[in-house]
Formats: C-alpha cells, structure tokens, sequence
C-alpha cells in the first residue's frame, strides 16, 4: 500500500552544528525558507541550548524571526530546558522538540546532567507547553548504541520510553545518534514499541555513520513507521560522538520512498539544487548518491 510519508530537514540544525564553517543569519534564514518551498512538511530550523553550547546555531531566534512563511511548514526548534522552551513560546513556536539520551555517558555530556534528571526536568516543560498548546516531541537518543556504552536493550529503551508516554508527550523520536543500529535491530525496535504504545506516535532519526542509513529507514517503513529525520547532501553529525557523521541525505530519501511509489510531496530537484550550493558553500563533496547522479536521473 503506498503511503504518505512525512520527512523534517533537520539539515538547518542537526546539519550545521558540527561543521567548522559557520553560516551567517541570512544564509541560514534563506537554507530554511528554500526547505519550506521545496515543499518539506516540516523543518528542524534552529536550536535555543544551554549557554556556551551550539555556536554555530547561536541566534536561531533570528532565523525564525526572519522567514518568509511561518505557517506552510511544522517550524521546529530543538531545546535543552525550561529556558529555551519559554524562549520558543514567547516567540510564538508551535512545535518543539526535547532529547534525552539512553546513554547516561552521552546524557551527560550533552546535557550536563543523569537522564533520569533530564527525564524529570521534563514534568515541568510537559506543564508549560500544554498550558501555551505547544506541540511538544522528544527525542530517545543513543536508542542503537554508543561508542562507551556499546548497545542498549529494548528494556533500557523502554525504561526511558515508558516515562515519556506517562507524561503525554505524543510524538518520540528513537534516534540513532551514533549509526550503530542495523536493519534487524530497526525492525525489532521499533516494532516493539508501535505494538506496545499504540497512542504514541514514533518517527525515526538515522545517521549514515557506517552506511546502512536507507537500509534502516525502509526497514522502519515496514514496520509502519511514516515519519523520519532527514538532511541536505547528508549533513549533520554529534559534537559527542566523533564517529557520528551524517544523517540519512534527504534526496537519497526523498528518491527511494517516491521510486517505491509512497508520496512525499517534496520537490527532489529542488532539493538537489539546495544540497549542489550547500556543497559549494561548504566546499566539500556531500554524502548523497542521488546527488552524484542527478543530471542523469531525470533524462
């Protein structure tokens, strides 16, 4: 059955934390509006983080502030804490993401506390964002591994999962922040949490570390899973996790779920043109397939 998929760029955040280069406010503004012409339903555009962190993402109040269109796409800000919530609602965000890590060692270095404090920072921003009808997501971090810790159970998953439905927060991302997990372990993980929590909806955040980033997004489509993480050219990586590079590129994605006869809606050539600049402004050869091929692909 072919079904409608639904793909956040997370490029203009995840995409651009890690890299050296820093981009201005306006070529961040223009990454963003071009993301929403393109036709994404949803872009990550920015991150409000605990002080010192994430210079590159530094005034992404700027880049909302800036946009052509705030109301064609799911605007997404990614935030640490109380702070950066209450940041988002003053500026009128509706949709707003959280992580926490299955990693402590991971927890710990990005957020500067155990999970298990993170997990109950979250009882007062769950209160605040219902009180204002703000769209609250979390991401499950290090859900496939990390480098310290090595893999982590469904049980260990689930500890942290289990936590977030009782807090009502109805969209959870499990994240592979390291590009650890392979196919088999997608299809169980996640086939385990959709049968479990069937009122939660679960959406899938792969990094193309060690090659198998479209392997493990097709084996969560057949697991039912209809919403994924994606970025330009296969941008992004962690700043704690050295091994971490890429996300799953968008084009790539965008091209196997169209060639499979599943709508995304998005313009994949206008996607290639973002990702081809991106490639220039960086000056380095992106990740992406579909991109190395693209003068071809539609002859």
């Amino acid at each position: 059955m072919n079904k409608k998929i639904w793909i956040t760029e997370v490029g203009p955040r995840d995409g651009l934390q890690n890299e050296q280069q820093k981009l201005d406010i306006h070529t961040r503004i223009n990454l963003v509006n071009e993301a929403i012409e393109a036709g994404f339903p949803a872009v990550e555009f920015g991150y409000f983080p605990l002080e010192g962190k994430a210079p590159n993402l530094a005034f992404s109040e700027k880049v909302y502030m800036g946009l052509n269109s705030t109301d064609k796409a799911q605007l997404k800000v990614l935030v640490d804490d109380i702070h950066g919530l209450e940041k988002a609602i003053n500026l009128g965000i509706q949709h707003v993401k959280m992580a926490v890590s299955v990693s402590d060692t991971h927890n710990l270095k990005n957020l500067r506390m155990h999970y298990w404090e993170t997990i109950q920072s979250f009882e007062n921003m769950v209160k605040t964002a219902n009180k204002y009808g703000v769209s609250l997501s979390c991401a499950v971090s290090t859900s496939f591994g990390c480098p310290v810790e090595g893999k982590m159970s469904k049980e260990k998953i689930d500890h942290l999962v289990s936590q977030l439905v009782g807090l009502g927060i109805p969209e959870i991302f499990i994240s592979d922040t390291a590009g650890m997990a392979n196919p088999k372990e997608v299809k169980e993980v996640f086939g385990y949490f959709i049968n479990k929590y069937t009122n939660t909806e679960f959406s899938a955040h792969f990094h193309n570390t060690r090659g198998m980033g479209l392997a493990n997004v097709y084996a969560a489509l057949e697991t039912g899973v209809t919403r994924f993480d994606s970025a330009f050219g296969g941008l992004g990586g962690c700043p704690y996790i050295k091994e971490a590079k890429g996300n799953v590129p968008s084009e790539d994605m965008i091209h196997m779920f169209e060639e499979m006869g599943h709508n995304t809606g998005i313009k994949l050539k206008e996607v290639l043109m973002i990702s081809k600049n991106l490639e220039i402004l960086f000056d380095k050869s992106m990740s992406s397939y579909i991109l190395k091929v693209s003068e071809s692909l539609f002859n």
